[in-house]
């Protein structure tokens, strides 16, 4: 899924898989990567962004190359 990190200072873009991990992220966001869903959105919280799902399913074509 798409998820739109929005921060007072930044908007930016995370992709998490299936199992909830995150696997791409705009440059500012690249330690999110192999991090997992409820560690972001505690850490998202604690900074006051919001996280918004845009995506639920990645279009294909798309995501990291293999």
């Amino acid at each position: 899924m798409l998820v739109r990190v929005d921060a007072p200072h930044f908007c930016a873009g995370i992709e998490i898989n299936e199992s909830g991990m995150c696997m791409n992220a705009a440059p500012i966001l690249k330690w999110c990567i192999g991090k997992k869903t409820d560690f972001l959105r505690g850490y998202f919280n604690r900074k006051g962004w919001k996280a918004i799902v845009v995506a639920d399913k990645a279009r294909p074509g798309q995501g990291p190359k293999p």
